[in-house]
This record gives C-alpha cells, structure tokens and sequence, in this order.
C-alpha cells in the first residue's frame, strides 16, 4: 500500500578507531516489536560473542608464544657461565 510506514531498528557499535558496525532490523506488519527487538538482540549478541571468542584465541596464543620465548630464553642461560664475583678487600 501507498500509505504504509516502513520502520526499522538500528543498533550501531561504535569503535575506538572511528569506525562502526549496524545492524538493521526492517519492521515488517503483523509482528511485534517486540519480536523485532529479539531478533535484534540476537544478532548483536552473536557477533559480540564470536568478537570476544576471537579476542581470547588471540590472548592466548600471544600468551603463549611470551611463555615459550621466556623457557628458551631460561634454557640459554644454562649454558652462559657467569663470572665469579669479586670479594670486596678489607
């Protein structure tokens, strides 16, 4: 019809780089807006978790790669011999 309003819903996350991601939700006649707003919900929910889930496969590799380089440097050390301390003369 001519005469029908369209709506939707926008949900904008907003990054320390300037830069965003939308997500839009066309309000379509005969559901709830509820039910709009659930579907919403969903979505962001989803990309944050799978953002967070990333973020920690992240952390972790790099944490451990610093373990890794930390032991090796431990396992160098062994072999360097350190020169005997000089007593102090009295």
């Amino acid at each position: 019809m001519a005469g029908d309003v369209t709506h939707s819903i926008q949900v904008s996350i907003h990054w320390r780089e300037n830069s965003n991601k939308t997500f839009t939700e066309k309000c379509v006649s005969g559901k709830k807006l509820s039910d709009h707003v659930k579907v919403m919900q969903e979505q962001v929910n989803s990309f944050l978790t799978q953002l967070v889930e990333e973020e920690k496969k992240s952390t972790t590799a790099v944490k451990r790669n610093q373990e890794d380089d930390v032991e090796s440097d431990e396992e160098d050390d062994d072999d360097v011999e350190e020169p005997p301390v000089k007593q102090p003369k009295t």
